[in-house]
């Protein structure tokens, strides 16, 4: 009796990874997500940028340019909504200050059209982040989620 229970056994051990889910293509269901998010009610486009305006800062508020220090408060989340990374993290008063140009280019071309006092929500493809190599915390070819409010820029000094 045990042999035949033996051989059932290594039949399914075979067959189990044929019976195994598909391997997900991360482009694929990036692409995918971004194309029905763009539906979405209130979500606008960049150039391969999504975001969408959760609040507005005054019409004439001051925005960035790609040399200013800027002032936030931001969580980043996965598309499945695990945290990976915020403001608060580190920062008694959950305010980050960073200089614009050291950071992903996603959010160097979504701060630009930000002004002070702007809270978006903000969809950043993995060719506007980290791409196909993936950074610390952050997987391969992940489409970013980051909440941005935008509270403060300091402009660079003039040059003489």
């Amino acid at each position: 009796m045990k042999i035949p229970a033996l051989a059932l056994a290594a039949a399914l051990a075979c067959a189990l990874p044929a019976m195994a889910a598909p391997a997900v293509d991360p482009v694929a269901a990036n692409a995918e997500f971004l194309a029905r998010n763009a539906q979405a009610p209130g979500v606008k486009s960049l150039p391969a940028i999504q975001y969408e305006v959760l609040r507005s800062g005054p019409a004439d508020g001051p925005q960035p340019v790609r040399a200013s220090t800027i002032r936030v408060r931001y969580e980043g989340r996965f598309l499945d909504g695990t945290v990976f990374n915020t403001s608060a993290d580190g920062n008694p008063d959950g305010i980050a200050t960073f200089p614009l140009q050291r950071l992903i280019p996603g959010w160097i071309a979504v701060l630009q059209q930000m002004r002070v006092g702007d809270e978006w929500r903000v969809f950043i493809p993995p060719e506007f982040a980290y791409g196909h190599r993936g950074k610390d915390t952050v997987p391969p070819d992940s489409v970013l989620v980051f909440r941005i409010e935008l509270l403060g820029v300091s402009e660079p000094p003039a040059a003489p």
